[in-house]
């Protein structure tokens, strides 16, 4: 979404009625960066996880604490339903 994304929205408004395409050009605007800030901040969070549970597990000592490392952070991107 975030590497085709700028091709997409301008296809999208090339397809859109001109009394409409500054609207759809608006919401456009805002879904793609608001995606774009969860994508970048979800990558921070898993780096940043992956990164201090890689240093913790090797200054104990632990054996594969590479492959542990990259599949705790990768284990940040599960989340679960809130139960309301």
């Amino acid at each position: 979404m975030l590497i085709f994304g700028g091709r997409v929205i301008r296809a999208a408004l090339v397809e859109a009625r001109p009394e409409r395409r500054q609207v759809y050009e608006s919401v456009l605007h805002k879904i793609y960066r608001s995606i774009g800030g969860y994508l970048s901040g979800l990558t921070l969070i898993c780096t940043i996880n992956a990164t201090l549970t890689t240093t913790f597990l090797a200054i104990n000592r632990v054996p594969f604490f590479l492959p542990l490392g990259i599949l705790s952070g990768a284990s940040s991107t599960i989340r679960t339903p809130d139960r309301s």
